[in-house]
Order: C-alpha cells, then structure tokens, then sequence
C-alpha cells in the first residue's frame, strides 16, 4: 500500500510530530496534577500508596517528555 501524496496546506511530518509531542507531554502534566490532587483529598488512605506509585511512574513520564521536547527544538 503505498502513502497517499501530501496535499498543499498539509501540516509536514515535523509539525505533526512536534504537535504530538506537545500533546502527549500535556497528558503527562494533567496526569501528574491528577495524582498530585489525589493525594491532597487521600492524604493516608487506603489508596494513597498505590497513588503515590502511579505520581512517581507519571512523574518519570513526564520527565522523558520534557527531555524529548528539548531534543527536538
């Protein structure tokens, strides 16, 4: 199956990319912030290890995109 041609106005592969990386590292902000809420609300509760779990993995998320993000400008 060959790729259909870019048609004039059709944002380039690079603006998609960089779109998309932008994207993703808002996902990892607003998930962070989610966790970071939580846990504000849960302080000790029976939830609140599993959720600090989940703020460090999305903090490690974050912190690649970050580091994609400034590679690639």
């Amino acid at each position: 199956m060959t790729r259909p041609q870019r048609l004039p106005g059709d944002p380039s592969a690079e603006s998609e990319r960089a779109r998309m990386l932008r994207v993703d590292h808002a996902g990892e902000v607003g998930a962070k912030r989610i966790c970071e809420g939580q846990l504000a609300v849960l302080r000790r509760g029976p939830a609140a290890e599993a959720i600090r779990a989940m703020a460090q993995s999305e903090g490690r998320h974050l912190a690649e995109f970050e580091r994609r993000l400034r590679e690639e400008r």
